[in-house]
């Protein structure tokens, strides 16, 4: 493709220059040809610096720019091919810093960079220029990165504008007015270097977003994976700002963090709100994170229906977590938050306000909220309780549950605490029969056993009548026949293999275990024999190939 052909194609706009691209196999010959070009104008650049030429460095370093306005290049090598670019930029920028050898002004040189007639390249030497401006203090930072911001806004076309912008990002990194930077005072305050960053991210992320629909439909799933790898270019920006030694946690709660929700919420667009919202949680400290939980919470109950908040909030959770397990006087803090509490409450929210949240999610974020109480020492029977009874609720409309990964959640969530909680408290749980009421008898039969497995193990102790008939409701699916099966039994006609038969053998071994848990208190033969009563009648009530078929003794009974 010749120099003419690349910036016609250009000019037509992206949705006539991506049908015009043809072949992806020709993106490599493109680029090669590119780069070839702006290594080209690169050297004549470079001599015409070399001989101390300003208009003819000036006019190859914009044809070298010019390069940068196709389209016919995905990002991935699009982004080689601006690397190319600026990188020859820091040749140009060291000559501009010497007024010695071109005889202007930083401010003269700032004006005359506007008269190149591309819009893309008079952009980057603007802006090459005006960080020279800022070092050598002819300008006043908050002043020149201002102006810059707003004059990207020229450029429209995401792409473009999207590294025209990283551009303007790696070149102001070290201008900004950042506290106790030299450029602080005179050229401005640690609010200019916010606000400058702030409006860079937003008009970034408008342009992110906007690359999903620019184009046919039929590109879309292609556009979203340019977009995943442009991501992190937007996510800089934020990057940019937890690294400010200015942004303390009166300004993130007040300026910060409003701007970066507002925007994600506005730009409803389901890949940038989790992938904003991650970055957010990710680089931000986690004490701001304590003192701002609530506003992200209820951002979260704004998102697009499609987006996934389970891995937002257990991503929260899991930063608050880490603060706890660092931090000596975390336990207090927290409690004096209601962290806790409103934790839970957000689980609930998040979950009415979004219908179709998969079980296998709805389970995680469950599951992180019983991590979080048990790292805070929340072990209560009623809060273990609560939470329980609050999953069942929310899993009604999915039942049964039958993906492997979520009833294998499912198991952890109902054995757990019989590994941390005096088995006494967790028989007294209404919940655990309405979580095993949520699956398939496949599923339910093997948590029952992993209950009892889990009880065995830890050598845990039934001390009353009420307990063992607590227990036997929860793994009854293993005690009780189904009601076909014993149906089967009574006419004749039930058959039954040999792996079926070893597998129900080894199941009653393991639920015959369970009267060796029974210790009445203070060896109280009376109610250690109440105790072994009440099992023989409800195993004897289990069927005939369960604990009815089970020799008791002599007389085979009580």
């Amino acid at each position: 493709m010749t120099k003419l052909e690349r910036h016609t194609l250009a000019d037509m706009g992206p949705d006539v220059a991506r049908t015009a691209t043809g072949d992806a196999a020709d993106t490599t010959r493109w680029l090669d040809e590119a780069k070839s070009m702006v290594k080209q104008y690169a050297y004549h650049m470079k001599r015409a610096v070399d001989d101390d030429n300003l208009r003819e460095a000036l006019k190859n370093a914009s044809l070298m720019l010019g390069e940068l306005r196709t389209i016919a290049l995905a990002p991935r090598e699009y982004y080689e091919l601006y690397i190319a670019a600026s990188d020859e930029l820091t040749y140009l920028k060291s000559f501009f810093g010497d007024k010695s050898r071109h005889g202007r002004s930083c401010m003269e040189l700032y004006e005359l960079v506007q008269h190149a007639g591309n819009i893309l390249p008079r952009l980057y030497l603007l802006i090459t220029v005006g960080a020279t401006y800022v070092e050598s203090e002819e300008g006043r930072a908050r002043d020149v990165l201002m102006d810059l911001v707003e004059m990207t806004r020229g450029v429209q076309q995401p792409i473009h504008g999207l590294f025209l912008r990283a551009y303007l990002a790696q070149m102001s990194k070290a201008l900004l007015p950042d506290k106790g930077s030299r450029y602080e005072g005179k050229g401005g305050s640690i609010d200019d270097a916010v606000e400058f960053l702030l409006q860079n991210f937003t008009e970034m992320n408008k342009l992110w977003v906007r690359m999903q629909h620019v184009g046919p439909a039929s590109g879309r799933t292609r556009r979203e994976g340019e977009r995943q790898e442009l991501r992190d270019l937007v996510g800089k920006n934020l990057l940019a700002i937890a690294q400010l030694d200015g942004v303390d946690l009166d300004l993130y709660r007040e300026r910060v963090l409003p701007r970066i929700l507002e925007q994600v919420v506005n730009c409803k667009d389901e890949l940038a709100q989790p992938y904003l919202l991650d970055v957010l949680i990710q680089v931000f400290p986690d004490e701001y994170h304590l003192a701002t939980f609530t506003e992200v919470f209820a951002t979260l109950t704004m998102l697009r229906p499609s987006v996934r908040v389970g891995s937002i909030l257990n991503a929260l959770l899991g930063r608050l977590l880490t603060y706890a397990e660092e931090t000596p006087k975390a336990k207090v803090e927290f409690e004096a938050a209601n962290v806790f509490p409103k934790s839970f409450e957000c689980c609930r929210a998040v979950i009415e306000a979004h219908d179709d949240v998969p079980a296998k999610e709805i389970i995680g974020m469950y599951a992180a909220l019983m991590a979080f109480a048990k790292k805070l020492q929340i072990t209560d029977a009623g809060t273990l309780d609560d939470i329980l009874l609050a999953l069942a609720e929310s899993l009604e409309s999915k039942v049964p549950i039958v993906d492997a990964d979520a009833v294998k959640q499912l198991t952890v969530l109902l054995t757990d605490p019989l590994e941390t909680c005096d088995v006494s408290k967790v028989l007294t749980l209404n919940s655990f029969p309405k979580v095993m009421e949520l699956l398939e008898h496949t599923s339910k039969r093997e948590i029952a056993l992993g209950i009892v497995q889990t009880l065995v193990k830890n050598r845990s102790t039934l001390t009353s009548t009420a307990q063992v008939n607590v227990l036997y409701k929860f793994i009854d699916c293993v005690i009780r026949a189904p009601e076909e099966e014993n149906a089967a039994i009574a006419s004749g006609s039930f058959i039954e293999d040999k792996q079926t038969a070893a597998r129900l053998a080894e199941e009653q071994t393991i639920v015959a275990r369970v009267v060796h848990l029974f210790k009445a208190p203070g060896d109280d033969y009376e109610i250690q024999l109440q105790m072994l009563n009440q099992a023989y009648d409800i195993l004897m009530a289990g069927g005939a190939r369960r604990g009815g078929g089970v020799s008791w003794g002599p007389g085979g009974g009580k």
